[in-house]
């Protein structure tokens, strides 16, 4: 009877695999959303035929990567997750924060609560494919696989670490988030409308080609559901003004990095900061806020690393902090400016089994990618600023319970079976022919 009870477990098996979910959340850093409309890129395209697009992603203030992509994984503002810049100083810890910083102390504030830990805590497994805060230990534990942030880790290499990740033998992961830096970096050496960068764009699309591929060889593509996102846009900078060109330097200090700066006056002197800088915000292209200033719609004032004066250049200006900065090293594209700004908005594309096809929508907000990365999983609902009713447009109508519970009833039936004729074989046998007599009488009867 063992060849039963085995194929009464391989069906089981089947039934629960097959309805496993399984979640890739690619990041294309700086990917501006019309960088699809004004050059080639056939592999996005294809997805967003066979799934899901929004118009463009609504990001956090302030458009940095490591705050957008602490947004996108914990569905939280940046004044409410408190990676409020890519350099930022904590006066409360006294202590200052860049690209390069894994302390928990800046990552897990008791209430941030990423997708990859969210999963892991409900018996999934997680990776980070050099995804921000992915190898930080946050509510104890980072990504089960983690990859730090390693430049000379070209796309294919990071391809096959991520798909080996998914086929580990022992302990495969059901969610993983992976990050590219281009076309960021392009977009920053030569602006969003260079030659180069429109090349680079093509690029980055062959490559996401390339992981559709890989994930078709590992037999993954029908079970998966691939997200593809970007952080923010990229605007093009052809000019420049400096704070010291207003401020003496003894007066301030000034943290993050141009378009925007958090500035903490000398004791003593806010005053005449604010003044100095209100005085000289027209002339010098930025605007200037007090903490409790700053528009409400940017989500950025409740936090003790929002320093009492935010400062943030117009769009086409960078805000340097010393007018002796080199020119010929500026960028000649940046990111950072309000959210609203049409430069600033980063794409969304999605496929997979439970997400609707060929679907567009209109702008998204990012924070809303929480809960529906939560959905795909089957994960409990955990508070964060995002909503799954804003999303829930995305994803294919309800299907019907019927084949789940046929699949349950053939196990059921096969299991019963298979212990009905273990018992009924299992008896022992009597050649007395008064016993082999009695079951005609109980036929007759």
């Amino acid at each position: 009877m063992l060849p039963v009870w085995l194929l009464c477990f391989a069906l089981w098996v089947c039934v629960h695999c097959s309805t496993s979910p399984l979640l890739l959340v690619l990041s294309l850093d700086g990917f501006w959303y019309k960088y699809r409309s004004l050059y080639k890129t056939p592999h996005l395209d294809q997805l967003a035929t066979e799934g899901v697009q929004a118009e463009y992603l609504r990001n956090a203030y302030v458009t940095k990567t490591l705050p957008n992509h602490f947004t996108i994984a914990t569905g939280l503002y940046e004044e409410s997750h408190g990676i409020v810049g890519n350099a930022m100083f904590d006066p409360i810890l006294n202590d200052t924060f860049n690209e390069s910083s894994r302390d928990p102390k800046w990552w897990d504030n008791g209430h941030s609560l990423p997708i990859w830990v969210a999963n892991q805590l409900h018996g999934g497994r997680s990776g980070s494919m050099m995804w921000p805060g992915g190898d930080v230990a946050i509510h104890g534990a980072s990504a089960h696989y983690a990859q730090s942030f390693d430049a000379s880790y070209n796309f294919s290499e990071r391809v096959d670490r991520v798909i080996s990740w998914f086929l580990d033998p022992r302990e495969p992961a059901n969610c993983v988030f992976f990050y590219y830096e281009e076309p960021d970096a392009t977009g920053h050496e030569h602006g969003p409308l260079s030659p180069a960068t429109g090349a680079r764009v093509e690029q980055v699309d062959a490559l996401v080609g390339e992981l559709v591929a890989a994930l078709k060889r590992a037999k993954l593509w029908d079970r998966i559901h691939l997200l593809v996102v970007s952080d923010h846009g990229m605007a093009p900078v052809t000019r420049v003004s400096a704070l010291d060109e207003v401020l003496p330097e003894d007066s301030f200090r000034a943290y993050g990095t141009s378009p925007v700066w958090n500035i903490l006056p000398a004791q003593g002197r806010e005053h005449e900061v604010y003044t100095r800088l209100s005085e000289a915000a027209s002339r010098l292209h930025f605007r200037v806020y007090r903490s409790n200033e700053i528009p409400p719609e940017y989500h950025y004032r409740s936090n003790a690393r929002i320093l009492p004066i935010l400062v943030e250049a117009e769009p086409g200006w960078d805000l340097v902090l010393s007018k002796h900065a080199d020119s010929e090293n500026r960028t000649y594209g940046n990111h950072g400016y309000r959210p609203s700004l049409d430069w600033m908005r980063p794409m969304f594309v999605g496929r997979g089994p439970s997400l609707r096809k060929g679907h567009r929508v209109g702008p998204l907000a990012n924070v809303h990618l929480y809960p529906l990365m939560g959905h795909l999983l089957g994960l409990p609902p955990w508070p964060s600023n995002g909503s799954l009713h804003a999303v829930r447009h995305l994803l294919q109508p309800a299907p019907s319970n019927l084949p789940l519970l046929l699949a349950a009833a053939s196990v059921f039936l096969c299991t019963t079976v298979g212990l009905v004729a273990l018992v009924v074989c299992g008896q022992p046998r009597n050649n007395s022919s008064q016993e082999d007599e009695e079951p005609l009488l109980l036929l007759s009867a």
